[in-house]
């Protein structure tokens, strides 16, 4: 039985504390137990380059890496195989982890739909 069903991931946490530490680790452990404990060691999480930034955040442009109020984060991953990692994605074990992902996003849609300005 997964930690998703186990209620070890808090259901308190909502919007950043949700991805960071529901998401986040719901996903690396499914990750894990699809593709061996090895997984994870090619993984690199990457901040979103400015250029991206107004599609996703109706202009709202961080000053600096670590702007208290920017939390989206790109997660680029290397897999067995394409064919292994659309299996993983189509699994239920998946979709679960995604739960917490859509949780973390929801509390947020105000944040992503009022953008301000963060540089003053």
């Amino acid at each position: 039985m997964s930690s998703l069903k186990t209620g070890r991931y808090p259901s308190s946490t909502t919007g950043e504390d949700a991805y960071f530490n529901r998401y986040i680790p719901a996903y690396t452990e499914q990750c894990r137990q699809w593709f061996g404990e090895e997984h994870g060691k090619n993984q690199k999480i990457l901040c979103l380059g400015k250029g991206m930034l107004p599609l996703l955040n109706q202009g709202r442009v961080p000053e600096e890496h670590g702007d208290k109020n920017y939390w989206h984060a790109a997660i680029v991953l290397q897999y067995p195989s394409f064919e292994k990692a659309m299996e993983f994605q189509k699994s239920d074990e998946y979709w679960q982890a995604a739960y917490h992902r859509a949780a973390a996003l929801e509390d947020n849609v105000a944040w992503v739909t009022q953008p301000s300005d963060v540089t003053g």
